[in-house]
C-alpha cells in the first residue's frame, strides 16, 4: 500500500492556530452567546418581512379577493405562524443567556411556585423592560397567539375586498387580511390583557399593525438590551454589579 501523506499551505497552518486561540479567550463564550440572539434575532426579523411581504401582495393593492389563488391563505397563516413563534423563541434564548451570565435565582421568598427560575436579574432589569416594550394590551394579544396556536388551533383568516363611497370623496377599494373572532373566541385560555384588547374589537381582528408595532417599537429594544446586556457581563462578573440598560 502506498503512503499517503498530507500537507497543509502555511496559511492554512497558521490560521488554525489562530482560531484555536481565539477559542481559548475568555471572550470566545461571550461571542456565542452574542451570535445565539443574533440568529433568533435575524430568524424574527425574516419571518416578519416574508409575512408583510406575502400580505403585501393583496392589501393596499387593486387586485380583487376572487383573484387571489388557493394557497394564499394557507401561506399566511403559515408566515403568521413562524413569526409568532419567532418571537417566543427570541424571548427564550435572551433569557437562557441571561440566566447563564446573572445566575442568581431570586430568594425562595419572592419566586412564586417551586419551579420559579427566575433570577434577580431578570426581575430587577429584564422584566421591566419587557413590561416597558410590551405592556400594551394589542402586543400581549400577539405574544398570545402563540399559545393560541400551540394549544388549539392554528387561526383561520377573513380576506376580503371591499368598497367604500361618501361623495364627494372617491370610490375606496379597500382589501383586507384580518384574523376570524369567531375562531379566537373559542379559545379560553386568552390572558388578562389579550381579552381586554379582544373586546375592543367589533368584528375581525386586523393584525398587521399590530406587527408592525411589536417590530418598530418592541422586539429591537428588547434585542438591544439583551446584546448590550450579554456585552457587559465579564465586567459585571469583576465590579459585582449586573449592568443598565
Amino acid at each position: 500500500m502506498s503512503e499517503r501523506r498530507s500537507w497543509q499551505a502555511n496559511w492554512a497552518v497558521e490560521r488554525e492556530e489562530r482560531l484555536a486561540h481565539l477559542a481559548r479567550l475568555p471572550g470566545k463564550e461571550h461571542h456565542e452567546r452574542l451570535e445565539a440572539m443574533n440568529r433568533v434575532s435575524r430568524l424574527f426579523s425574516t419571518n416578519g418581512t416574508e409575512l408583510s411581504d406575502h400580505i403585501g401582495t393583496f392589501v393596499g393593492t387593486g387586485r380583487h379577493v376572487n383573484e387571489l389563488p388557493d394557497e394564499f391563505e394557507h401561506e399566511a397563516v403559515r408566515f403568521l405562524h413562524n413569526y409568532i413563534a419567532s418571537v417566543a423563541t427570541l424571548r427564550d434564548v435572551q433569557r437562557s443567556t441571561h440566566r447563564m451570565i446573572w445566575p442568581e435565582r431570586l430568594p425562595e421568598d419572592r419566586r412564586r411556585d417551586k419551579s420559579d427560575r427566575r433570577t434577580i436579574w431578570e426581575v430587577s432589569t429584564y422584566e421591566p423592560k419587557v413590561t416597558e416594550l410590551f405592556g400594551d394590551d394589542d402586543i400581549k394579544f400577539l405574544f398570545d397567539l402563540r399559545n393560541f396556536t400551540v394549544h388549539y388551533s392554528a387561526p383561520l383568516m377573513s380576506i376580503g375586498t371591499t368598497w367604500k363611497h361618501r361623495p364627494p370623496a372617491p370610490v375606496a377599494w379597500i382589501n383586507t387580511v384580518e384574523l376570524k373572532r369567531s375562531e379566537l373566541d373559542k379559545f379560553s385560555n386568552w390572558g388578562g390583557p389579550a381579552k381586554r384588547f379582544l373586546a375592543t374589537q367589533d368584528k375581525d381582528v386586523e393584525f398587521l399593525p399590530l406587527i408592525g408595532d411589536c417590530r418598530e417599537n418592541g422586539v429591537s429594544g428588547l434585542t438591544a438590551l439583551g446584546v448590550s446586556g450579554a456585552g457587559r457581563s465579564h465586567h459585571d462578573r469583576h465590579s459585582g454589579g449586573c449592568g443598565a440598560i
